[in-house]
């Protein structure tokens, strides 16, 4: 906006400044120039103390600002930026790959004074220190007491171990980003014979599940089927024609059925299929005729040949 534009002094009293009419006419180099005496010269100078602090006197050369930004804190700003260096803020600038040789270099180079003693031994000592202790992501790992046999896991040519990209911690240790599973599986694999921990170093033991019969399938046997009227009534007609046409099995079978569960059979007479009759069951011991009490005579002939 215009106000926007007035503010940063592209133009003034209504007119464009002398930088924009140059922009405009497509010479930014020029404009640069122009604009470059409305600003301040950067400065490439600080004065640092004993007390680890830092002064820029001016605003910095943008290089300086951001490498005394990443291994100082801005304490105070104003006329003059005050920065304040700590072990923190020094290893900063190491984590990011800067050297404790490289930081008191650029402090020497922007420090006419000098580089302060209790400032340089705050360097020294954090990059000596920084490193020593190591933390990384391993998803398993191999250790042996032997350290030949590791050498020996390190150099074996099998490609499912190759394929780990097993790395040496110490003499006796390995890491893998391989699951424990898959480090297992691989060097069994290549011929040796690894066992698995726990955290704690325990062997974690393993079983394999018992076998079990499968599960017997559900009997497919059918329940018998009652007679029907139709063969109840062949079965007698059959026990009617006595020795001229001994009855089937099949009726045999029907009527030794019916005379162990004695069922309440109707059957229809022979000569009048508008009558009906009841059949009545009697038990007889060996050798014994039951009474004749209106029994068909061939029936009584049919059971005394059947004891």
């Amino acid at each position: 906006t215009l106000a926007e534009a007035r503010l940063l002094g592209v133009t003034g009293l209504g007119a464009l400044c002398t930088a924009a009419r140059l922009l405009l006419d497509g010479r930014p180099d020029e404009a640069t120039e122009a604009a470059r005496h409305l600003l301040p010269t950067p400065s490439t100078e600080i004065t640092l103390q004993a007390d680890l602090t830092c002064i820029a006197p001016a605003a910095l050369e943008a290089t300086l600002r951001g490498e005394l930004g990443l291994m100082a804190d801005v304490e105070s700003s104003g006329a003059a930026t005050v920065f304040r260096f700590s072990e923190t803020s020094i290893r900063r600038a190491v984590d990011a790959g800067r050297s404790g040789e490289q930081l008191v270099a650029l402090l020497e180079r922007h420090a006419p004074r000098g580089v302060p003693q209790p400032l340089a031994y705050l360097v020294a000592d954090v990059a000596r220190r920084h490193g020593q202790i190591r933390v990384g992501e391993v998803c398993s790992y191999l250790r042996c007491d032997d350290a030949a046999l590791v050498a020996e896991v390190l150099r074996t040519k099998a490609k499912a171990v190759s394929a780990l990209a097993l790395r040496a911690l110490a003499p006796t240790v390995l890491a893998s980003k391989a699951t424990p599973g898959e480090l297992l599986d691989a060097l069994r694999a290549a011929g040796f014979l690894p066992a698995r921990e726990e955290l704690g170093g325990e062997l974690l033991l393993t079983r394999a599940e018992p076998h079990r019969a499968n599960p017997r399938p559900p009997s497919s046997a059918r329940r018998p089927v009652e007679p029907s009227d139709a063969e109840l009534a062949a079965a007698v007609q059959a026990l009617r024609r006595g020795r001229r046409d001994p009855p089937s099995l099949r009726d045999q079978l029907l009527l030794s059925r019916l005379a162990r569960g004695q069922p309440p059979v109707e059957l229809f007479d022979g000569t009048d299929f508008d009558d009906v009759n009841d059949v009545d069951y009697v038990d007889c011991g060996a050798g014994d005729e039951p009474d004749d009490d209106g029994l068909d005579a061939e029936i009584i002939n049919f059971l005394r040949r059947r004891h």
